[in-house]
């Protein structure tokens, strides 16, 4: 496990290396695996519960998942494929938009 999020104390999200994605109801007491979207490590996560619900996870070589569904589902984009940026963290700038951090290789 890298991260994990909660949006109440039921509800969250962990993300691991492998580019696993996680989902809890029940305050973390057991998790249900989500579809993958890389097998890169995955670092930094989160899910806004907004009426956008709109979620990012970050990892390895500038690989962004990403979620326009509340992190039922994930997609795949990347920074720059082949930068070898190792992306650490991910905060919301707004219903849609969001800000990376990290290392360049």
């Amino acid at each position: 496990m890298q991260d994990v999020y909660f949006v109440s104390e039921l509800e969250g999200w962990v993300v691991s290396n492998g580019g696993g994605i996680a989902h809890t109801m029940d305050g973390g007491l057991s998790w249900e695996p989500q579809q993958a979207c890389t097998v890169r490590n995955l670092y930094s996560i989160l899910v806004e519960m907004n009426v956008t619900g709109y979620g990012w996870a970050v990892g390895d070589d500038g690989v962004i998942c990403w979620s326009s569904d509340y992190g039922r589902s994930w997609l795949y984009t990347q920074v720059t494929e082949g930068s070898g940026a190792a992306l650490s963290g991910v905060v919301s700038l707004g219903e849609e938009d969001a800000m990376v951090v990290g290392d360049l290789a």
